[in-house]
């Protein structure tokens, strides 16, 4: 049996660790986006962002299944295929789609919303590029004013994360 996990987060690694520790025989194909390589996205907040940790450091631990950098652009129940950025199509008997979350981006009606874009003073806070993006911002800006939109999980964490000047030396 051929399975593909699409999404190579925390979902996907874990379910193709299962899979391919059940003894089972399944062969499986893990999808990641192309040129991203599996990471714990619990680390962008509390470690990347505010310079603790390097990108490298947030990565998760080998499958032991092979990982393909490509990112999956459609789908074909049909004939039960992936299809690819590479050009590339691969079959599967059983499909995980475990492709994650997006953040939220405000709305056409915030003031100021274009021009904190364009001058790079608006990021969301979801990728390792975005906590590169703003340990960098934070780094290059002396003393660093930060608001955080939004209530949840990850607002809060951030928010409660203070980076020292030392961690902000990158």
């Amino acid at each position: 049996m051929k399975v593909g996990i699409i999404g190579a987060g925390a979902a996907g690694t874990s379910a193709a660790k299962t899979l391919h520790a059940s003894g089972a025989g399944i062969d499986v194909d893990l999808f990641a986006r192309s040129g991203e390589q599996p990471s714990n996205r619990t680390l962008v907040n509390k470690g990347v962002a505010i310079g603790l940790l390097e990108p490298h450091q947030t990565a998760l631990p080998p499958t032991g299944v092979e990982t393909i950098g490509d990112t999956v652009r459609a789908i074909d129940p049909r004939s039960r295929e992936v299809h690819l950025d590479s050009g590339q199509t691969h079959t599967y008997d059983a499909l995980i789609i475990a492709s994650g979350s997006r953040p939220r981006a405000l709305g056409e009606t915030i003031l100021g919303r274009d021009h904190s874009r364009r001058t790079g003073q608006l990021s969301t806070l979801h990728s390792i590029a975005d906590a590169i993006r703003v340990r960098d911002l934070l780094a290059s800006t002396h003393p660093a004013r930060v608001l955080i939109l939004g209530g949840g999980l990850v607002a809060s964490e951030t928010a409660s994360s203070s980076p020292t000047p030392a961690t902000m030396s990158h």
